[in-house]
């Protein structure tokens, strides 16, 4: 069903329910067992065997197999015919060939381990939604086909679904489009069929992230049924590609192999030559030349090499590691190490989308201690707001940012209760933070005629409207150019009532 194609109340029918009520508890399972539940299908995973035969298909791991077989079959040889066999050169071999594979089955056990441990923690990334009439959190996977999500600044979509309210909403598809710019989306329009998906400007996709806005959604995909899940089924498709360290060994192999046997060749052609013009060419000889150039081919191979590639493999799979480089193949190392420069949209991929609040400024720029609730720092960071911390562990829920000042008044008040606050006061958001305005503003009503407008955003958009004199905001710039210098975000913040310019109240530098 193309629901880009629907308008709202016939999506929200197809499924049988109400955007303001959501599904019930009963109706979310069973279109959870109906559909299929919100995780990516895994390939299936090797057994142990199966990772065994895949270490010891590796080129040169393929060289020392024969290599064995060479030689035993030589030792036995000669055990039997003079009971003396020389099993040491098998022995050393076979060492060889256990220490490389052990190495490798281990450290890529221990890596795969550590990315199923990822995978879980992202299936238990928390998604607010509406159920049985309520708002509350669940897990990602736990996201059913006609759920209701309430999508805000900051958040990771984590299904497929059509648009049912929305308000300045901004989302980042750069994932599936390769479009940098925010894409804002309109729930109210109707598009026909065959549109493509980076103009879908009514349906929102799994991986993407909302950059500002509030907006309503319906899921209408989860799992291998969405866009990333499709695309994920596909790239599962596609054959290994060898690394560059792989491709060098598989070529010192065949290198290897062909030199040997040509040496071993001509020295038995030489050979027989030799023995023929001396006269001494019988079939006891010719046995003995034959299993002499096969010891040749044998001793041609290096049998430390695998070993010492696994161990040094290993030792910087185990530095990079340290360094939060998690490896899958271990053979791939080698790549990874090389690396000097990455370049990625960082938040939510090598870093943690965690925000913490560094330092406090005044509104002459002077760092204070902590913002007590005489400041008006202090209802700016609760009121202007739509972020949650919730629980013992204080799980953060909404836009980084806000999560981050809420969290600063925890630290410097244990006995802080925003909501206790937010219930006592009568709030509304005005202006959602979207990357135009690069500003939120949100209203404490008074009483009927009287209010206070809350700002926050960004300094150069922020300071312009405050009451502020040119050299005060020359001043307020040096010293927020020098938190920034130090790779910390500012954030400035202000009030007013019913006058026309804001106050400017101070600002924060966040890491």
């Amino acid at each position: 069903m193309d629901f880009y194609c629907l308008n709202k109340s016939v999506s929200l029918s197809y499924f049988q329910v109400d955007k303001n009520t959501g599904l019930s508890t009963s109706k979310a399972k069973k279109n959870i067992s109906t559909f299929g539940k919100n995780l990516l299908t895994e390939k299936s995973k090797n057994s142990f065997f199966g990772s065994l035969f895949s270490a010891l298909k590796e080129p040169m791991m393929l060289i020392l197999i024969f290599s064995f077989v060479l030689a035993f079959g030589t030792s036995l040889g000669k055990y039997f015919k003079t009971g003396e066999g020389g099993f040491s050169e098998c022995a050393g071999i076979l060492l060889a060939i256990v220490l490389s594979t052990s190495v490798t089955l281990i450290m890529e056990g221990s890596s795969k381990r550590a990315f199923n441990a990822l995978k879980r923690i992202q299936s238990k990334q928390a998604v607010k939604v509406i159920r049985d009439n309520k708002v509350v959190f669940i897990n990602a996977d736990e996201v059913a086909v006609g759920d209701i999500l309430i999508l805000e600044s900051g958040d990771k979509i984590v299904a497929d679904g059509r648009l049912i309210e929305t308000e300045s909403f901004y989302v980042d598809e750069s994932c599936l489009t390769g479009e940098s710019e925010p894409v804002l989306k309109n729930s109210e329009v109707v598009l026909k069929k065959g549109t493509v998906l980076s103009d879908r400007i009514n349906c929102v996709y799994s991986g993407t992230f909302v950059s500002s806005g509030v907006a309503k959604m319906m899921v209408f995909a989860t799992g291998d049924k969405t866009e990333i899940g499709s695309i994920a089924t596909e790239l599962e498709r596609k054959k290994e590609v060898k690394s560059p360290l792989e491709q060098k060994l598989s070529s010192l192999g065949k290198n290897v192999t062909i030199i040997g046997c040509i040496v071993a060749i001509l020295v038995f052609a030489f050979s027989i030559i030799r023995a023929y013009f001396n006269n001494g060419l019988t079939f006891d000889g010719v046995r003995d030349t034959f299993i002499s150039c096969i010891i040749l081919i044998v001793a041609a191979v290096p049998e430390g090499l695998p070993t010492i590639v696994a161990v040094s493999l290993a030792l910087n799979m185990i530095k990079l590691a340290k360094e939060n480089a998690l490896i899958k193949k271990m053979i791939a190392t080698e790549t990874a190490g090389a690396v000097s420069v990455i370049c990625s949209d960082k938040t939510g991929t090598i870093t943690l989308n965690k925000m913490s609040v560094n330092k406090v400024f005044d509104k002459n720029g002077k760092n204070i201690a902590k913002v007590d609730k005489s400041n008006p720092l202090y209802l700016n960071f609760v009121l202007n707001s739509s972020a949650e911390i919730v629980g013992s562990e204080k799980k953060r829920m909404g836009n980084a940012t806000e999560c981050a000042l809420l969290e600063y008044l925890f630290r410097i008040d244990k006995n802080f209760d925003y909501k206790i606050i937010r219930k006592q006061n009568n709030v509304s958001v005005v202006l959602p933070f979207n990357s135009q305005n690069k500003y939120m503003i949100s209203r404490q009503f008074l009483d009927n005629e009287n209010y206070v407008d809350y700002i926050k955003g960004a300094p150069e958009r922020v300071i312009e409207l405050c009451n502020l004199s040119e050299k005060e905001k020359q001043k307020l710039l040096s010293i927020m150019k020098e938190r920034q210098e130090s790779a910390e975000r500012v954030i400035c913040f202000g009030h007013k009532g019913l006058q026309e310019k804001y106050i400017f109240d101070g600002f924060v530098s966040i890491l």
